[in-house]
């Protein structure tokens, strides 16, 4: 199997895997500060948490080198426009 065969056979599901553990590590900041007493927490939340951050992290090398450059000039743009309004929005 060449290399393109593999990134169009593997490039979707990754990339929602990765969208699914970015859904996961963001329900620990959530969780801790909705908590009333984030001191009750079990003392391998914090591991955890950093370990699926840095799980994601380079999940998001993976998808980003198995992309290239392979999107449109539209994608791109919408892209920047959602990063420009969610870092604002933060």
């Amino acid at each position: 199997m060449g290399t393109v065969e593999a990134r169009e056979r593997w490039g979707r599901p990754l990339a929602v895997f990765t969208a699914v553990v970015f859904v996961v590590s963001s329900l620990f900041p959530l969780g801790a500060g909705l908590a009333k007493d984030p001191e009750a927490f079990p003392k391998w939340w914090g591991p955890l948490d950093v370990g699926i951050a840095f799980f994601l992290a380079v999940l998001t090398l993976v998808v980003m080198a198995l992309a290239g450059r392979k999107f449109s000039k539209p994608v791109e743009d919408a892209t920047y426009r959602a990063y420009r309004v969610l870092i604002h929005g933060l």
